[in-house]
């Protein structure tokens, strides 16, 4: 049968926009390979998702500087400049 799971993610603060795209880039390429890789704008924070090897939950965020009563699930393209993210997140 199917492992049972207890963890429904485990979730990492992080510092910045440049940190989410750099971490994104890394879990994509080789050895990593964690694909597929989602981001999502929850308008208080932006947020990356990934699993580890074993199927867990991985959550990457950075805080927005507003308060958004949840939940709030957008896309986020994090190709977009900082500047761009922020003022679709406003």
């Amino acid at each position: 049968g199917q492992p049972v799971r207890v963890v429904n993610q485990i979730s990492f603060h992080l510092d910045s926009l440049a940190d989410l795209r750099s971490l994104q880039q890394t879990l994509q390429a080789p050895p990593y390979d964690a694909t597929p890789t989602f981001a999502v704008n929850h308008g208080m924070g932006w947020s990356l998702y990934a699993y580890d090897p074993e199927g867990n939950g991985l959550e990457f965020f950075v805080e927005s500087p507003w308060y958004v009563p949840q939940p709030v699930v957008d896309f986020l393209d994090l190709n977009q400049s900082d500047e761009e993210i922020a003022r679709a997140t406003e």
